[in-house]
């Protein structure tokens, strides 16, 4: 055999040893890095509600988990690590027999079972142990209308659609509530623009208890549609006694032409009117009275009258003069002529 021939064999051979030597290094077992996986447990029977109480780290139910097995089955899972989950299934009786003990406590393996079809084993978790907590739940139908804080706001011509929903509610909610009369309560938006421009609107919201946000009660439909909404006495009136300087906005060439006098320089008594939401808060310091002049204006015999130009501050687009604006006498004086240098 030539040297050529014998180098491009023992190449071959050399390759061929790579390759079995790799493929045997990713069958040795590893150890995977933390990995967050997503608890699931679900329920055979929809009369039971099922919650997470562990894991519960800001509203995710997830373990941090770390893993031995063969390095490929490592990588495929990093790869994957969005797909892993610790998954429960509840039987009917298991169910039953978790809400008599109003908690249930799993272990994470058992929810991690499927890992032992890829040769994998659960090394760490934490925490180390799911807990749930189990309530059979009950119907009941119920009307739909809007709470008395809400209902002393609006006409009476309002139309909510359906007007009956189905209430699921855990025994431990049916207890609280007690003989009370409660209902389901649409979350209306008594501040959209619609309502506050004292136009009829049509919403369509969340239902609560009409005793309070409760995480034991929930509705089927979860919305409904509430029409025909407007606001009663939209608009409601202010009257600010406190004064409110009059302020100018004038040309430039009329400024330096001219001496400007308001009588008078501030303004009292201003009515305005608006939603409440608008008017609420609102101070006379936030309002400016504005005399606007024009190129047009020049000194005249008698004092000139014009009407305010009213300015509320940002947020209070719908907030107005109740009536007409005020109005101000003012006049013209020619400035002296500066003394000859």
């Amino acid at each position: 055999m030539k040297i050529g021939e014998k180098l491009g064999a023992a190449a071959v051979v050399l390759l061929i040893t790579a390759t079995v030597w790799v493929a045997a290094d990713r069958s040795l077992l590893q150890t995977s890095p933390k990995l967050s996986v997503r608890v699931i447990v679900n329920g055979d029977d929809p009369n039971y509600r099922i919650r997470i109480l562990k894991p519960d780290a800001d509203g995710l139910h997830e373990l941090r988990v770390t893993l031995v097995g063969p390095g490929r089955a490592i990588d495929k899972l990093l790869t994957e690590s969005s797909r892993v989950v610790c998954r429960f299934s509840l039987s009917t009786a298991e169910a039953a027999r978790a809400a008599a003990a109003e908690q249930l406590v799993l272990r994470p393996k058992d929810g991690l079972a499927w890992l032992a079809e890829q040769g994998l084993t659960l090394e760490e978790c934490e925490p180390q142990e799911v807990v749930v907590k189990v309530a059979r739940l009950e119907h009941k139908k119920v009307r739909v209308d809007l709470l008395p804080q809400d209902k002393g706001k609006v006409d009476d011509g309002y139309e909510i659609e359906p007007a009956e929903v189905d209430a699921v509610l855990t025994s431990a909610a049916k207890d609280r509530i007690g003989q009370q009369d409660w209902w389901a309560a649409p979350k209306i938006d008594l501040k959209s623009g619609q309502l506050i421009s004292g136009q009829t609107d049509t919403q369509t919201v969340n239902l609560v208890p009409s005793t309070g946000d409760d995480p034991d009660i929930a509705f089927e439909p979860s919305q409904v549609k509430v029409k025909k909404l407007r606001l009663t006495a939209w608009e409601v009136p202010k009257i600010f006694a406190e004064k409110i300087p009059v302020s100018l906005q004038v040309p430039q060439n009329v400024f330096k032409e001219y001496n400007i006098e308001v009588d008078p320089a501030q303004i009292s008594g201003l009515k305005i009117k608006g939603p409440a939401s608008e008017i609420e808060g609102l101070s006379a310091q936030d309002i400016q009275a504005v005399l606007v002049l024009t190129d047009q204006d020049k000194p005249s015999a008698t004092p000139l009258q014009r009407q305010l130009h009213i300015v509320f501050p940002p947020g209070r687009e719908h907030v107005k003069v109740d009536g007409e604006p005020p109005l101000v006498n003012f006049t013209l004086k020619g400035r002296a002529a500066p003394p000859p240098s």
